[in-house]
């Protein structure tokens, strides 16, 4: 619970956290873990925008666009994901 509090307060480290505990193991919730990852993505974590680009392209936890996916993957690649 001390994480998501720290999320909402903003910490992008600890949405992108959320976002992987979401997206694996016994809690998967792929629209929870794509929440956070939007999160941490619109405060510039380059990892996070990486997902939301693999996200639209999956249409995992979101709707599948291949525009979207596109503008993430740039967005991370210009954020220094390589």
């Amino acid at each position: 619970m001390a994480k998501k509090l720290l999320a909402l307060k903003g910490d992008n480290n600890t949405q992108y956290q959320l976002g992987l505990y979401y997206q694996a193991g016994m809690n998967i919730d792929v629209i929870e873990a794509y929440y956070w990852m939007k999160m941490a993505a619109k405060q510039n974590h380059p990892i996070a925008c990486l997902y939301l680009g693999r996200a639209h392209f999956r249409g995992q936890g979101t709707s599948k666009s291949i525009d979207l996916a596109i503008q993430w993957f740039l967005l991370a690649a210009n954020k220094g994901d390589k």
